[in-house]
């Protein structure tokens, strides 16, 4: 395809797609025509030939001649004043229409730049703006922001806090099914509380696909507005716990086989516990069919009401899924099912719903289940003291061919990929097999799904975590099914720092974005401006050539030894990540390189601990040893609590002394991600010597 570069080199422009990237290294890598040309056409672009081309920036330049955006998102202040996008060339008449209460309205002077308000200044929410003029109307989304998200002493009350990060998945207790539910979340809350902890936080718990086991990685959602079921407690279900069928119901199921296999399999087995759970869900909705008290069943129709067509959607997606998974195990994405499924509109998606109400009520029922439990788990982290609670994770994305792009098409960018950009590591960049939200029709729309993603993962909860929140600056796109090399989209950042700061003080959950990588240079100004806290690993916190001393570290940080993504703390020290990437062969050119630099890396660490006067009694700062001692862990948690930032977390795998880390970036089956299961039951948790000591560390230098 020949096009005319000028108006190509315009047209991105126009829609915000990147002409080159720097790597990590400085280079400078030049995104080709045939990148743009398919990142264009995935935003719904007609790229056919030069009057396409034309076409469209006369539609860019249309769209640009109005009054009025799409969408204005305005922090709130005592002089409202509403900018618009050109100066008024005639006199008209606007109007704001309030999401609640009484609206406003006023003249428009000819040549004015903005709309004026006298009186008090607009409240804070989802509204609508009209101008009148010269007989035709424009109307955009007005979304009226706070002037920053809430923070931790608003919050709380208190300026330091600490808390604990967990699998969700691979707690064990006395009760489990095989995985972590919300009940342990619950139960391990409380236990954590009377620790000191004032926060649990722990992977995504977002939709995943019941009826595909396989696809289990929390980070690759079906649904990010949804709950994943699998983390419902089916032993705490009140028709199993009421009526005496249910009882008889619950007994039989635990004293199976496949109850004992799962609980007491080394790894978590997905197949094992979803066939599992899946009976006990099946039996439980049955049972509220037959005996739901009045008052239950009306809990479930108001929540059915509450989230409408969305969870209609969602119900009706593992409908199709489950039906079409069960005659091909390979089709796991609805673009590979018939085409009359693959819109939720279709006629035949229609009959669907009609012919199949009990399993879509099923599955309706599901998830009111789920978030009944972690809303009590909040509820009980509270009540036990702790002054956060739940810390929930935002993953970055969505499947392609999950629930939500198939809920919700048009706001989804398809046959397009996030990712990054390739490093020494990774030379051929990373695809993370999660569809972009359409950064143009997040404008069109009031960002309704973004919005509506937020107040989702918000609502239950104390803190959230918005992960690669880099990407609401820009987000590299790869193609999903070709070799097209990937590059750079941009997005609206400030309008979407504007909504994380409105749905943080509708519910009072404070906001850190996780800002590691590369970072645009000014970018972690903009997320200090709006009140989000940013990420400190200290593995990687450095001044010059020593480990940053803890009164150096920003106050606005959520400060840890490691994520999810790195290794424990036992497995830094004693090198467990070199072995799995010499077995794996993951940069494998700077290998030898990384482990000396590791050697230093401990020999810097053992200085720091001296000059903070936490050098454990007969260790030398000059001879690292080979293996990470309890007093060694100690004193390095000692460190991380100094630190100066707000919140610091710890980590359960380095309460334990765990060498092996949950996660292995890069991999997929090579190593098992997602399945590690802890060593100990929570009951037993804290009972342990180095938990013990840790906490106690933790505790003297943040004391409640």
């Amino acid at each position: 395809m020949i096009l005319n570069p000028d108006l190509l080199h315009r047209l991105s422009e126009a829609y915000g797609i990147y002409h080159g990237y720097h790597e990590l290294s400085g280079h400078y890598v030049k995104a080709s025509d045939e990148t743009k040309i398919a990142q264009l056409q995935a935003l719904g672009l007609n790229m056919q030939d030069d009057a396409a081309l034309e076409n469209a920036l006369t539609a860019v330049a249309e769209r640009q001649a109005r009054l009025l955006p799409a969408t204005m998102v305005i922090r709130q202040n005592d002089s409202m004043r509403l900018p618009l996008q050109n100066a008024a060339h005639a006199a008209g008449h606007w109007t704001v229409e309030l999401a609640d209460g009484p609206g406003r309205d006023g003249e428009l002077p000819a040549g004015a730049d903005a709309i004026k308000m006298d009186g008090p200044a607009l409240p804070l929410g989802y509204h609508q703006l009209r101008i009148d003029s010269e007989g035709s109307s424009e109307t955009c989304h007005l979304i009226i922001a706070p002037e920053r998200c809430i923070t931790l002493e608003d919050a709380t009350g208190c300026s330091q806090t600490w808390g604990i990060t967990v699998p969700l998945y691979g707690l064990r207790s006395i009760r489990n099914w095989g995985i972590g539910d919300f009940e342990d979340l619950a139960r391990m809350a409380e236990h954590a509380a009377g620790e000191g902890a004032d926060f649990i936080g722990f992977n995504p718990v977002h939709a995943l696909f019941p009826a595909a086991s396989h696809m289990y990685s929390p980070y690759s959602p079906s649904s990010r507005e949804f709950l994943n079921i699998m983390h419902i407690a089916p032993d705490m279900l009140e028709e199993f716990t009421t009526t005496p069928e249910g009882k008889k119901a619950l007994k039989g199921l635990k004293a199976a086989k496949d109850y004992k296999a799962a609980r007491d399999a080394k790894l978590l087995d997905y197949t094992a516990v979803y066939a599992l759970k899946t009976k006990a869900f099946e039996a439980a909705f049955a049972l509220f069919e037959t005996h739901a008290t009045p008052d239950r069943t009306a809990a479930f129709e108001a929540f059915c009401h509450q989230k409408g067509n969305s969870l209609t959607r969602h119900a009706t997606f593992e409908v199709i899924f489950e039906a079409e998974f069960a005659k091909d195990p390979t089709v796991t994405a609805w673009q590979d099912w018939p085409e009359e499924l693959r819109s939720p509109d279709s006629s035949t998606v229609t009959e669907i719903v009609a012919q199949n109400p009990a399993r879509i009520r099923y599955y309706k029922f599901l998830q009111w289940v789920a978030h009944a439990q972690l809303d009590a788990a909040q509820n009980r982290a509270r009540a036990a003291g702790m002054r956060i609670g739940l810390y929930l994770d935002l993953a970055v994305g969505m499947v392609p061919g999950g629930a939500e792009a198939w809920g919700e098409p048009a706001s989804v960018v398809h046959g397009m990929s996030l990712g990054a950009p390739g490093d020494a590591a990774n030379p051929d960049g990373q695809k993370w097999n999660l569809a972009p939200l359409d950064p143009i029709a997040l404008r069109e729309d009031g960002f309704r799904v973004f919005r509506r993603t937020l107040s989702e993962v918000m609502r239950p909860a104390g803190i959230v975590r918005i992960d690669h929140i880099l990407g609401l600056n820009r987000a590299f796109w790869c193609a999903l099914e070709n070799g097209t090399a990937g590059n750079y989209v941009t997005y609206p950042r400030e309008e979407m720092l504007g909504i994380i700061a409105l749905e943080s003080v509708r519910h009072g959950c404070v906001v850190v974005g996780e800002d590691l990588g590369t970072v645009p240079e000014g970018f972690r100004e903009r997320l200090a401006d709006w009140g989000l806290m940013g990420c400190a690993i200290l593995y990687f916190e450095r001044e010059g050539d020593s480990f940053t001393p803890p009164a150096h570290y920003g106050e606005d940080k959520f400060a840890s030894l490691n994520n999810h993504d790195f290794p424990t703390l036992k497995g830094f020290w004693e090198g467990e990540d070199f072995r799995w990437r010499e077995e794996l062969g993951i940069g494998a050119s700077r290998l030898h390189d990384d482990r000396n630099a590791r050697l230093h890396d401990r020999w810097l660490m053992l200085r720091r601990l001296e000059d903070e006067g936490l050098l454990p009694e007969g260790v030398s700062p000059y001879a690292a040893p080979a293996e990470l001692s309890d007093d060694l862990a100690v004193a390095i948690h000692s460190l991380l609590a100094r630190v100066k930032s707000s919140v610091v977390a710890v980590q359960v795998e380095d309460l334990l002394g765990l060498k092996d880390q949950p996660n292995v970036p890069g991999t997929t089956t090579e190593e098992p991600n997602w399945r590690r299961k802890l060593p100990v039951d929570i009951e037993k948790l804290f009972d342990q010597t180095l938990s013990r000591r840790i906490l106690e560390a933790v505790r003297s230098a943040r004391p409640r």
